[in-house]
This record gives structure tokens, sequence and C-alpha cells, in this order.
């Protein structure tokens, strides 16, 4: 899952909560039929095996008719019964998936929900999105267990066969008691180990489509995924003419929304160690060229070049890693403030740098008069502090990876007057050779 691109997260059908309920159900399916249950169908096909021998070698003509009268009818019905579970669980997953899509994003926004009196209106609307795949579901459910009664009673006709057969043959004295019995007996064991075998057939099912959409994934992410050359961005000098980042007539429409262009010959050029704001109404693009600049998504046509250099040329971590980017959305993981600050590095940071950070993100009073300072937990999603909080904190994290280029989406919007107006005399004395490109708000200024 880590491997897939953001355009794969953008589809619906592989929304959060999904994906984390695939990664709950697959492997426990996978292991269920991998497991002990293996070993017992290893077991009754060799029981089958062994039966069908016995029956021919004692009496051809009897174990013929008995073995092929009896087994390829409950083999006939059992498969019927995989393929119509099969067919089930693929329509029991794209059922649910709208209604769980539902209640994981009510339940993520608790706060509104209550704050709305919405507790009985999603109670109902929520009861009426599982209405559909409660009436399909017992529908399939029944017609399974028609099938599995079927198999169940085909060993008793195979057996009502077996006898009539086998006694007119021994009524003829074409076979003896002996060998009537031995047939016979390996006849009835045969088919209740088949009979067994297929209740297994749930596990066959589930097994088969948990290791097809881990399978699937795998493909999805070698298709999507090129391999990328290694190659590091060299800026020279900060007083080169050449441009750091060069937008060429870029044209683009996100894979979900092909029918919205988003940019249009989009042109834009940033000299190195320059800042620029980019300032319009929502929806116009401005995220879009920091999640392009990102990679986060392919172009439609256009380039775009950092210092000369094709961004599709160069290889993606070692970009990445020379960005930092503050997206609107301010993130912190469960762990203490050292660690969310620490993110992403690969060496360990002295307290000293930490603070510097910290420092220009104007937080680190805030961090000092704290009881733990930098060993403080942030709780869930950063639950601990406010938003004007985290968004400085993760401010600072950009600070620290000492990136050539500053990406910064909205990164003021939770920030007071005083505090954006402070932030803002960071950014014009951050130094030289430092590139910094924000999605900012009207009131958004750079100081003199």
């Amino acid at each position: 899952m880590l491997k897939q691109t953001v355009t794969y997260f953008d589809d619906q059908k592989n929304s959060p909560d999904f994906l984390l309920a695939r990664l709950n159900q697959h492997p426990a399916q996978l292991q269920e039929l991998l497991g002990m249950n293996l070993c017992l169908v290893i077991i009754i096909l060799v029981n089958v095996i062994s039966c069908t021998i016995v029956a021919l070698a004692t009496g051809w003509k009897f174990g013929l008719v008995a073995v092929f009268g009896c087994l390829p009818p409950i083999c006939a019905a059992g498969g019927v019964r995989m393929r119509l579970e099969n067919t089930f669980e693929r329509k029991h997953r794209q059922l649910y998936l709208e209604s769980s899509n539902f209640a994981a994003e009510y339940i993520a926004s608790m706060r509104t929900v209550l704050s709305l009196c919405l507790g009985k209106t999603l109670m109902s609307e929520y009861k009426v999105l599982l209405e559909a795949p409660l009436t399909e579901g017992r529908r399939m459910a029944g017609a399974s267990m028609l099938l599995l009664a079927l198999v169940e009673s085909l060993e008793l006709c195979g057996m009502a066969l077996a006898f009539w057969y086998g006694g007119n043959l021994l009524a003829k004295r074409q076979y003896s008691i002996a060998q009537f019995f031995t047939i016979f007996a390996a006849v009835v064991f045969g088919g209740q180990a088949t009979s067994v075998l297929f209740g297994f057939s749930s596990s066959f099912t589930k097994a088969k489509v948990a290791a097809s959409q881990i399978i699937a994934m795998d493909v999805a992410e070698t298709l999507l995924t090129t391999p990328l050359p290694e190659s590091k961005m060299d800026y020279g000098d900060s007083g080169s003419k050449d441009l750091s980042l060069a937008f060429t007539d870029v044209c683009f429409r996100y894979p979900t929304r092909t029918e919205a262009p988003i940019l249009q010959n989009f042109n834009l050029q940033v000299k190195r160690g320059e800042k620029i704001a980019l300032v319009g109404a929502s929806g116009c693009g401005k995220s879009t060229v920091l999640s392009l600049l990102e990679r986060f998504y392919d172009l439609g046509s256009g380039s775009i070049t950092l210092n000369g250099k094709p961004l599709s040329q160069l290889d993606i971590k070692t970009t990445r890693k020379e960005l930092s980017l503050v997206a609107q959305d301010q993130v912190l993981y469960r762990g203490t403030v050292r660690e969310n600050l620490c993110l992403g590095l690969e060496e360990s940071i002295a307290d000293s740098e930490i603070e510097l950070a910290c420092k220009k993100a104007i937080i680190w009073d805030f961090i000092s008069s704290l009881p733990e300072g930098l060993d403080t937990s942030c709780g869930n999603m950063g639950v601990a502090f406010s938003g004007g909080q985290r968004q400085r904190l993760v401010i600072a994290r950009a600070f620290l990876r000492k990136s050539k280029i500053l990406l910064l989406d909205e990164a003021t919007s939770a920030l007071d007057v005083e505090t954006e107006k402070m932030f803002s005399e960071t950014l014009a004395g951050i130094g030289r050779g430092v590139t910094v490109v924000a999605v900012a708000h009207v009131g958004y200024f750079w100081p003199p």
C-alpha cells in the first residue's frame, strides 16, 4: 500500500477505511486456508485418491460405476457452490463499500456530528445504506446453503447407487462379498471425504479473493511506478543565473476528474533563492502546483524542470529530500514532539538544531514551557495541541530538513496576525539559495 501513488488513494474504492479493513482481513483469510485447513485439504485429497485406486483395483466394473456415479456429481455441486460464493464475495465487498465509507467519514468528524445533532439522522441514513447489502446477502446465503445441502445429499445418493448396482453384481455372483464390501466402503469413505472437502469452500473463496486483491495491488504498483534513475540535484552556487524552478506549458487534470482542467498552458519561472507567493481564488490550482513539484501526480503535457533538469528524469526520493512541504492540513503522528519533528531525517539531530528550528517557527517558547519539553506526547493526530501550535510544529519540521526548496500551502492559516508577521520576517531572512514557493491568501505579505 505504501508503494502506491497518490492517484491510487484518490479513488473512492481505495478509501483509508476500506484499505485498513483489507489490511486486517486479507492476511487472516489467507492464514485461515494456508494453516491447518490446508493440511486437512491435503489429507482429504489423499483419502479420495486412495479410495478410488482401491475400488478400481478390487473390481473395475463395480468400481467405475460406484466411483464415477458418486464423486463427479458431488464435485460438480461443490464447484458451483464455490463459484457462487466467489461471486457473492465480490458483490459483498462492493455493496458494503458505500456504507463503510459513510460510517468512517462521519465517525472521523464526530465533533461536527455532535455539534449539529446529526446522530439520529445519520443512523437512519446508515440503515438505508445497509438494506440492499443485507437483502442481497440473505439471498446469496440461501442459495449457498441449498448447494451445500445438495452436496451432502448426493453422498447418500451415491451410496444408494453403489449398493444397488453392487447388490445386482453380487446376486449374479460376479463379485464376492469381500470384493463388494471393499469397493462399497472405499466409495463411501471417498464420498464422505469429498463432501467434507467442499465444506472448506468458504475458506477457498475468501483466500482466493484476498490473494487476487494483494496480487492486483502489487501489479498496480508495478505499472504505476516507473523505475527512475538515481540523480542528485546539483544546485551549485546560489548566485547562478540558472532557474531553480520552471513550469513550461503545463496542462493537468486530476485522474479522478478528467472532465475538469486544473492547469492549462501554465508557465512559471522561479530563480534560485527567490521567494514567491501564488495567490488566487479557491480551486484555481495553487495547491496543484505544489503537488506536481512533489511528484504526487504526473503531468498531462508540458514540462517541469529543477535547475534545468526535467523533473521526470530525477529520482523521486532524491527529489523529495530536496523539498520541504508544509501542507494545509497539519499532520502530527502518535509520539513525542521530538519524534514528530525528526520525521524523515536519516541522521540524528542535536537538541540545539531542534531548538533553532523551533525558534524560527516561533514555537520554542511553548515547547520549553511544557513539563516534558521535547519528550511531550502529541497524542493521536496531535490532539494535545491547538491548530496553530500543530502548524508551527510542522513548519519547524520543514526547517529541520534544511531543504533547498520550501513549499508552503497556506502555512499560516491557523496563526494569529502577530505570529504570521513574525513568521514572514523569518522567511525573509531564511538564507540565500533557499527557494520559497508559498500558496497564500490575500493578506499574506513578504516584508521588505
